[in-house]
């Protein structure tokens, strides 16, 4: 018997092959080992591993005896640990540096001795069917170095979901509906293959990975085509269902082959996306207005017609703010102009409106029906009359139904607002209108498919589609209503945060021109200071910062009071905290 592997341990990246270290823990292994081999000399490799197994599971053994013990172990798996990680991943691309990394992995796995005596506790030697203490300690290896690197099975990567959670699930296919997105596939291919995504992996991991058979930890296996099968009979009894998606309903039954088909898209999506991140960063008016565009379905008209409500918006307010004098307000004239700039409430506000009434003397709720009833109700009178002319909400209603039923665009309000809508119906009302909007069905088909299902009669069906449309108009009407004043509110806090970032990059344009560089090496290329003093050893930067940030802080400070006659000296903090929040946005702003 080979006794030298109960001692031995071996320097993975050693060049010369794998010489022996620790020579403090081999001796005492060795010497060890020699008396227990001396004392047995017919005993195997085997024996002697699952006595020292056993003797970790005793629990009258001492705990010097069960280290011992361990140190045997993980010198017998030693030299196998390192031929698994270059038997399975010498193909990688940068092995050198990779195998180092996976090296020092499999040592936390391994030389943590709660962890490995927990694994001790599930291994049966006994077990004639089960692998042998080496190939189960290497399997659980290979299994942490493999989703360590995320190498794991396909399926695995695709249907590893919580499907107890609904919650989870959801959020899991939204993920999965992210991809396909990135992935370049369109609407409706997109919904359809999540909806058959959601029935598939049901029906695979009840099938194959809670299937009694499977052994447990083993690889994801490969699903059978009667899985396929399964989660096409799912999509096409359900696609009809008060949960399915418009676009579901699209088309006729699909087969077992089709559902295969958009699985493996699903399953190539997620690989492709898997290491993309998303680090944008975007305006929330910019965000809202640009995915909720209400005007129309080519993206070049919608911007467009932003430009030209921008426009409009632009020139109420300034009418609004010519004739201060003539409204009519307990607030003094002088501090009329004030009001929006410093207490409306965009990133830049400096006040609220508690604040900024007890320092012009008026009640907060006068400056709160000042701006509703000056600013916020022309604006938006003036939005819903541009809205009006180029919108019919009961064409829109008919040309959503007719062309765009089984596909949606997401990025158009008001087939958002549409969709919520129709899911809103009762079961009987989305059903009806799926077969006539979805499969062209008349009157009198419908009635004769929902009388095998439940006694409908032709007028029963007519009156409830034109119900439904009904409902969907007042839908319409109600969110286009409160999506036009949020718009109006949103469009006011960009417009007057504009002030704010006007004074502060005219202010930082008057920096001199090494205060400028250190912000912008600092704000624009997210450099440390330790970095910046490298480049520039005989600055300070954090003094140069210091300096910069003040200077900033004094030009709000004076703008505000030299503008309108409002001290803001008691929140100097505050103003600190705005130029630090605009500096931070410095990346984005063309300088």
């Amino acid at each position: 018997m080979q006794i030298s592997k109960f001692y031995t341990f071996y320097d993975f990246n050693y060049r010369n092959g794998y010489p022996p270290f620790r020579p403090l823990v081999q001796n005492q292994l060795r010497r060890r080992i020699n008396c227990l081999v001396d004392s047995d000399p017919n005993c195997d490799q085997i024996t002697w591993v699952n006595y020292f197994v056993e003797i970790i599971r005793d629990s009258s053994r001492s705990e010097l005896e069960k280290r011992l013990a361990y140190w045997h172990l993980l010198a017998y798996l030693d030299l196998d640990r390192c031929y698994l990680i270059w038997r399975n991943f010498r193909k990688l691309p940068f092995y050198i540096a990779k195998s180092q990394e996976i090296y020092d992995f499999t040592n936390n796995l391994l030389f943590q001795p709660d962890k490995f005596y927990k694994h001790i506790d599930k291994y049966n030697a006994h077990d004639i069917s089960g692998a042998n203490f080496k190939t189960y300690i290497l399997s659980i290896l290979r299994n942490a170095i493999r989703e360590k690197l995320e190498l794991k099975s396909s399926w695995r990567v695709l249907c590893d979901v919580e499907i107890d959670s609904h919650k989870k699930f959801d959020r899991a296919l939204r993920k999965r509906r992210e991809a396909l997105e990135r992935y370049g596939i369109p609407e409706p291919q997109r919904s359809r293959y999540v909806f058959a995504l959601r029935h598939f992996i049901l029906v695979y991991k009840t099938n194959r990975i809670y299937n009694s058979q499977r052994i447990e930890g083993s690889r994801w296996p490969e699903p059978e085509l009667a899985d396929f099968a399964e989660a096409a009979n799912f999509y096409n009894s359900q696609r009809f269902t008060i949960n399915a998606p418009l676009q579901a309903t699209a088309g006729g039954e699909v087969s077992p082959e089709t559902i295969k088909k958009w699985i493996n898209i699903c399953l190539k999506a997620l690989r492709y996306n898997h290491r993309i991140i998303d680090t944008c960063k975007i305006d929330s008016y910019e965000r809202y207005i640009g995915e909720s565009s209400i005007w129309s379905i080519k993206e070049s008209e919608s911007a467009d017609l932003l430009q030209q409500t921008d426009l409009i918006l632009r020139k109420t307010t300034r009418k609004i703010e010519g004739s201060f004098a003539k409204i009519r307000s307990k607030i003094p004239q002088q501090f009329r102009q004030s009001i929006m700039p410093l207490c409306y409430s965009h990133g830049f506000a400096l006040l609220n409106q508690e604040k900024l009434g007890h320092k012009i003397g008026v009640h907060q709720g006068t400056i709160s029906r000042y701006i509703y009833k000056n600013f916020e109700v022309p604006l938006l009178k003036q939005f819903q009359q541009f809205a009006n002319e180029r919108i019919n909400p009961e064409l829109y209603l008919t040309i959503f139904l007719e062309k765009r039923f089984t596909n949606p665009k997401f990025s158009n309000l008001l087939d958002v607002i549409l969709i919520e809508a129709i899911r809103a119906l009762d079961s009987d009302a989305q059903k009806i209108l799926k077969y006539r909007y979805s499969q062209q069905m008349n009157v009198a088909d419908i009635a004769d498919v929902l009388n095998s299902q439940q006694l409908r009669e032709p007028q029963e069906v007519e009156l409830i589609l034109a119900q439904a449309r009904n409902k969907l108009q007042e839908e319409l009407l109600e969110q286009l209503g409160q999506w036009q004043a949020k718009y109006v509110r949103l469009w006011l806090k960009k417009y007057y945060q504009e002030m704010f970032q006007t004074v502060l990059l005219t202010s930082f344009r008057e920096l001199n021109s090494g205060m400028q560089e250190i912000l912008h090496l600092r704000y624009c290329q997210r450099m440390d200071e330790h970095k910046i003093t490298s480049l520039y050893p005989d600055v300070n930067p954090a003094q140069v910062m210091v300096e910069a940030k003040q200077q900033l802080q004094y030009s709000v400070l004076y703008w505000v009071a030299h503008t309108w006659r409002i001290s803001l000296v008691s929140e100097n903090q505050q103003v600190m905290e705005m130029v630090e929040n605009w500096l931070s946005q410095l990346i984005y702003i063309d300088l």
